[in-house]
């Protein structure tokens, strides 16, 4: 099960290489556990300061399968998804994504039109969602960071040629940063 931070206030979105990226969550024994809403709310707050439609705990360094989605940046619109699956999905879609976890990048990626996920809210109650476009993307966009999953790793050849520079700047200031940290 999910290891939840008893104090989210200092957490922060981790940038690509960052380890916890390639981490899959966990699931959350107790959506109503209290250490659930504190951590949501931290990350409402780093996903709307980022201008994100979608964060993933995975993001934060947290392992647990939980995620937000807010197709219209709107405060108060983000769905909350705790243990979610994605149980039907039908249709394709061309989408442009980028990530609050590789800034700077952004892929050209093939998803989903149209995607049913059951979850858990933040009471604990069953719920299911079918979503179409833009959330559907977002949800399928989240649900592949609680697996470890990121945008890099659904493009081909020639879209990982167009962002190399990009990647390769971000791995070395995250060596850099570590090179500092441990010194």
């Amino acid at each position: 099960m999910a290891e939840l931070p008893d104090n989210p206030d200092e957490l922060e979105i981790v940038i690509y290489p960052h380890p916890a990226l390639r981490e899959t969550a966990e699931p959350v024994e107790d959506p109503t556990d209290p250490r659930v809403r504190p951590l949501v709310e931290r990350m409402r707050k780093l996903m709307m300061d980022g201008n994100g439609v979608g964060l993933a705990a995975t993001q934060v360094n947290v392992k647990a399968r939980l995620f937000l989605a807010n197709p219209t940046r709107e405060p108060g619109d983000e769905v909350v998804m705790i243990n979610p699956e994605v149980v039907e999905s039908e249709g394709w879609q061309q989408t442009e994504e980028g990530c609050l976890s590789i800034p700077e990048v952004t892929c050209r990626l093939r998803r989903r039109q149209r995607v049913k996920v059951r979850y858990q809210d933040l009471d604990g109650q069953s719920r299911e969602l079918d979503a179409t476009d833009f959330l559907a993307c977002i949800i399928q966009h989240e649900s592949d960071h609680l697996v470890g999953r990121l945008i890099i790793d659904r493009v081909g050849v020639a879209g990982r040629m167009n962002i190399r520079e990009q990647l390769s700047r971000l791995e070395s200031r995250f060596e850099s940063s570590r090179q500092t940290a441990g010194r």
